[in-house]
Parts: C-alpha cells; sequence; structure tokens
C-alpha cells in the first residue's frame, strides 16, 4: 500500500505491507561472498553502464513505513560465508513505525507485537575478512512497546559452545531509547513472567579454531531500567566445563523455579556503578534452598559496594543487614585505611541454609558446630583490620554454648597471635565454641 502522491513528489510512503504464506530462502556459500540473489541484481543492472551528465538540484527523499504484518511466514538465512546461520517460523509479528530517517541513522518505532514465533540463531566460524578501514555511524532507536508471547529463541554459538534456549510465554519492553552511538540505552519497562529460560555452556572444540580477541576493549554500555517486573520463571544454568555436586547450591548448575524479580532504578556502567532498589526477588532451587523474600537497595562500584535496609528470608533464617565494604581493604588488610561498616538487628542464621550455600564452612567447623542448629546476632561494626569500634555485638547459638554480649575497641582483631576473645571486648562470655 505506496502513498502515489508522495511518490510523485520524489518521497516513498509506504502506508502499510502485509505478508501471508511467504517462504524466503537467502544463502551464501562458505567460500562466496555473493548471496543467491545475486543475480537478479546482475539481471536488472545490465553490462554497460552510461553516464550521463544531469544538472539538477540536490534533494533529499523521504522514507516512511506505517505498518508490517507477517503471518504464517518462514525465512532461513542460512550465511555460511560470514557465520551466522537463521531460521524463522512466525505466525504473527506487527510492527508499527513513527519515523524512519536512513541519512540520520534514525528509527521510531511505535510498537512490536510477536506471538507464537520460533527463531533459531547459530553463530559458526566466519570466513569472511575482517575490515576496520571503515566505520559505520550507530544508529538511534526509540521503541514505545514490545511483546513477544509464546514463542521461543535459541541461540547457538558453535565457536563457544554456549547455547541459550528461551521460552518466552511473556516478554514485554516498554519505552526503550538506544542512543547505540553514544553506548546508552535507557529502558522504562522490563516484563517476563511464565518463561523458562536455559543457559548451557560445554567444553570447547578443539577442531573449531577460536576466534582472537581484539586488543581494543569493548565499549562498556550505560543500561538504565526504570522496572523490572519478572515474575514466576524457570532458570537453568548448566556450565558443563565443571564437575556437578549434589545435596547443596550447585553454582555451576543451578536449577531454578518460581523466579521473581522486582527492581526499581536500576543503572548498569560495568564495575564503573551498579545500582538499584530491590523490592522482591523469591525462588527454590534444586538442591532444596528456597529464598521467600529479598529486598533492599545496593551500590556497587570499582571501590566499594554498600547495601541498605537488606532483609533476606528464607523458610529457616532471617537476616536484616545495612553494609559498607571497600573489597581493597580486605586485599591487605593490616594496612588498609578505608572504614567498614555492617549491621545486622535480631538476625537469625539457619544452619541448614549455610551447609547448602557455603558447606565447606560446616565441613571446617564440623566438630564445633556439631548440635547447632541455628545463630542469633545483632552487630553494629564499624572500623579497620587495625582498629574495630563494636558499638553493639552479640551473638549466640541456640544451644548457648557460644555467646558474646560485647562492646568495645579492638585492635588487630585479624592477627593470628590475637587472642580468640581479643582485649578491648567487654561483658564476654564463651565455651567450647572459640578456635582459630
Amino acid at each position: 500500500d505506496i502513498s502515489m502522491l508522495q511518490l510523485i513528489s520524489g518521497n516513498v510512503a509506504i502506508n502499510g505491507v502485509e505478508l501471508n504464506g511467504v517462504h524466503a530462502n537467502i544463502n551464501r556459500q562458505a567460500k562466496d561472498s555473493t548471496y543467491n540473489f545475486q543475480y537478479i541484481i546482475d539481471a536488472f543492472g545490465g553490462d554497460t553502464v552510461k553516464t550521463i551528465e544531469v544538472k539538477k538540484e540536490k534533494r533529499q527523499s523521504n522514507f516512511s513505513l506505517d505498518k508490517v504484518s507477517i503471518t504464517n511466514s518462514s525465512f532461513k538465512w542460512k550465511d555460511y560465508y560470514g557465520g551466522l546461520l537463521m531460521d524463522i517460523d512466525i505466525a504473527d509479528l506487527k510492527v508499527k513505525t513513527k519515523k524512519i530517517n536512513f541519512q540520520k541513522q534514525e528509527y521510531a518505532i511505535d510498537s512490536v507485537f510477536l506471538n507464537k514465533v520460533i527463531c533459531n540463531v547459530q553463530q559458526i566460524q566466519s570466513n569472511a575478512p575482517i575490515d576496520n578501514s571503515t566505520t559505520t555511524k550507530l544508529p538511534l532507536i526509540t521503541l514505545s512497546s514490545m511483546a513477544i508471547n509464546q514463542s521461543t529463541i535459541t541461540y547457538f554459538n558453535k565457536i563457544k559452545n554456549f547455547k541459550s534456549v528461551n521460552e518466552l510465554n511473556e516478554f514485554a519492553l516498554q519505552n526503550v531509547i538506544a542512543k547505540l552511538s553514544d553506548n546508552n540505552i535507557k529502558v522504562g519497562l522490563v516484563k517476563l513472567n511464565k518463561s523458562n529460560i536455559n543457559f548451557e555452556k560445554n567444553k570447547l572444540d578443539a577442531l573449531i579454531p577460536q576466534e582472537v580477541k581484539d586488543s581494543v576493549a569493548s565499549p562498556t554500555f550505560v543500561i538504565t531500567v526504570d522496572k523490572i517486573d519478572i515474575n514466576n520463571n524457570t532458570i537453568v544454568l548448566n556450565d558443563n566445563t565443571k564437575p556437578t555436586t549434589k545435596q547443596v547450591v550447585d553454582y555451576a548448575h543451578l536449577s531454578i523455579s518460581d523466579f521473581t524479580l522486582n527492581a526499581n532504578n536500576l543503572l548498569y556502567a560495568g564495575i564503573k556503578s551498579v545500582e538499584g532498589n530491590i523490592s522482591q526477588v523469591s525462588f527454590k532451587d534444586k538442591s532444596g534452598f528456597a529464598l521467600d523474600s529479598l529486598t533492599g537497595n545496593f551500590k556497587m562500584d570499582s571501590t566499594s559496594y554498600r547495601v541498605e535496609n537488606v532483609k533476606v528470608i528464607t523458610p529457616q533464617s532471617k537476616i536484616y543487614a545495612t553494609a559498607l565494604l571497600y573489597p581493597t581493604s580486605f586485599k591487605n588488610i593490616f594496612e588498609a585505611k578505608e572504614i567498614n561498616e555492617i549491621k545486622f538487628t535480631n538476625t537469625l542464621i539457619s544452619k541448614k541454609d549455610i551447609a547448602l550455600l557455603a558447606p565447606e564452612i560446616i565441613a571446617k567447623y564440623q566438630q564445633q558446630l556439631n548440635d547447632v542448629n541455628n545463630f542469633f546476632v545483632t552487630a553494629d561494626i564499624k572500623g579497620t583490620a587495625k582498629q574495630l569500634n563494636i558499638n553493639d555485638l552479640v551473638a549466640f547459638t541456640n544451644k548457648r554454648d557460644f555467646y558474646v554480649a560485647a562492646n568495645g575497641v579492638v585492635t588487630n582483631a585479624f592477627d593470628k597471635k590475637t587472642n580468640c576473645i581479643p582485649p578491648g571486648l567487654y561483658n564476654v562470655h564463651s565455651t567450647g565454641f572459640c578456635t582459630r
């Protein structure tokens, strides 16, 4: 559906494009840089080219495309030369645009809707030469809304032997502004509900040559998200380059169900800054560990980690904490000058949760932790390894074999020569648990 009046004026204005039952196959062989449709271009191009000089005023033509509708169609892109293979089956795809400007590389999209789409993408070794001589202007893309329902997207990197299968029941984006030339992406809303996300990593194939890392570091994108609304999803992570561990949380082989994440005001800028406000995180792992609720605010950068008003609830544990930590202060604890802060309020930590999350701790103190089920902590500690200011410290187990109610100033707290109960603490009582 083309506007003829616009065409007469030198502009291309397409009101709508509808494709139904279309099946397209585009391919390029591994040792051939031309596509299978090149003969069509050559046929229309002719054998000879005549140059005719015409003096006329330069005029920039405009292009616009209002709507695109694709139903019951499939597209195959087999680029063995470039190293990208794609199979796409589309039951229903609808796109509505606002503005397209090829000259300025600006694309404003009103809405994208996909339903029952199956997309398989495979990345293989490319035979195309790397050309760094030219630079392409990166586009500005704005998107008001996107919805993907009942669709499956599979990505397989054959070079890295990495695969991801994503069954998207309900996925949505809103108010996206991608200034790719500035490495900046802003998103109003990310939504994912009742979907299955699967990541799998396997050992590299020795017969496939690996990509040479570029000496120039890739730019870091700054990504901000106003709101994340993720509910009741399944996430499976299998790093098959590492062995499996049973009866504990296996961080290389996770199988998480009922994963929920609700957050707002998120910022990601690589190691420079990561921050946000979490209103809810919950999930269940195949090991038996369950997180009923995690809330709080966090801010991390290259120099410090800050968490505020953190509340962690499991079926066995209740943790209420605020902390400010400087990672560099733990590299050489006796020379560090950064002041770390840790606060726990009426915290209950279950031995069962520790056994699932950090079994090495239980193994190290197995004798001392015999018959211990829970740890109770209230603490307000501030300082360095050289000088810890303990404003308040109450810690004990359910057996009461270890009990501390103390305050004071401790110097060289982490020195192995320091007594188990260092000088400077007051009102200390301990029986049978103290060990170094």
